[in-house]
């Protein structure tokens, strides 16, 4: 398998840039990237709430907002309330009902490391 390692790190229009690869340990961060993810930690200080954890989450995080410290909060908070209303989702008897019937099963996985679930609808 081979890694992709586009020859741009970041597109750049005019002022804007956008950044593509916000993985890359060997790609640092602006300082402008490192001003703005400063301010988001600082905000989650000042409340009292626990500081995520990865600088590169909150990257990837602040520019699907266009660096809107604001927004991107909001978007934050919306996401832990839903994986802590959604998740882990609760296994009762009838998972293991349809389990144990053979009508799903995991295969293995894709690409992603992704499960594949296969269905027999008979």
């Amino acid at each position: 398998m081979q890694d992709y390692d586009p020859k741009e790190k970041v597109l750049t229009y005019g002022k804007l840039s956008n950044r593509l690869i916000f993985y890359s340990e060997t790609e640092p961060l602006t300082a402008e990237e490192l001003a703005k993810i400063k301010e988001l930690k600082d905000v989650f200080r000042t409340n009292g709430e626990k500081i995520p954890d990865h600088d590169r989450e909150i990257l990837k995080l602040l520019y699907s907002k266009k660096m809107n410290v604001a927004k991107a909060i909001v978007a934050l908070k919306a996401r832990i309330e839903f994986r802590k209303a959604s998740f882990p989702v609760e296994v009762n008897s009838k998972v293991f009902e349809y389990l144990n019937s053979g009508c799903f099963y995991i295969a293995g996985r894709d690409r992603n490391y992704r499960p594949i679930i296969c269905w027999n609808a008979k």
